[in-house]
């Protein structure tokens, strides 16, 4: 099961929601880079790591949902964030 750290004290629902995205980014992608699981299984371990650290299911689901809408969505980082040690540029090839 991913970790997922706990709440840290916040007064206004907009820290709380930047506050869990915080803690869920390491943790998804931790599962996307070592899980073979389909999507909704990420997510249920998300939920149950979030909910065990203290985080409310339902705002769990709501940030899981809105960061899966999100235009910059976790497919699309794991492309950006795609490891190139040992590719050479193609300019590198040319005399």
């Amino acid at each position: 099961m991913p970790y997922v750290a706990s709440p840290s004290y916040s007064e206004s629902a907009q820290a709380r929601a930047a506050n869990l995205a915080q803690c869920l980014a390491p943790a998804r992608r931790f599962l996307n880079e070592t899980s073979q699981a389909s999507e909704a299984e990420k997510i249920e371990k998300l939920v149950a790591s979030a909910t065990t650290a203290g985080w409310d299911e339902e705002e769990v689901r709501q940030a899981l949902d809105a960061d899966d809408a999100a235009p910059n969505s976790s497919a699309a980082r794991n492309i950006q964030e795609t490891a190139t040690i040992g590719l050479v540029p193609t300019s590198a090839n040319t005399p």
